[in-house]
């Protein structure tokens, strides 16, 4: 399957990347890099391995999400043949603010 990241989405990796980097160093950084790599290369094949996500199960479209790193959810969505990754959350934040930071590119 084909996987598309939202603007939303890679603005929010690059900005819990940062966070890590400045907060431990460049070395943490670049592992929560190269894991959502992984992760989206994972779900090209196995898409349905997220788990659905509870915070957004009235919303439509199916939202799934998985963990990046230590504090991070990919949150996706599968339409035909395409993911759809629509936001990176930060898990330590309030999910009543992160459900409304979804991205319906």
């Amino acid at each position: 399957m084909k996987v598309i990241w939202s603007n939303l989405a890679e603005q929010q990796l690059d900005q819990s990347i940062a966070f890590v980097t400045d907060l431990w160093d460049k070395a943490t950084g670049q592992r929560l890099l190269q894991e959502s790599r992984r992760i989206s290369r994972l779900l090209s094949t196995h898409p349905h391995i997220g788990h659905p996500e509870p915070l957004l199960a009235n919303w439509p479209l199916g939202y799934r999400s998985i963990v990046i790193g230590r504090y991070n959810k990919m949150i996706y969505y599968i339409k035909e043949s395409t993911i759809h990754i629509s936001a990176i959350w930060d898990t330590r934040r309030d999910p009543s603010v992160l459900a409304n930071e979804v991205s319906f590119e």
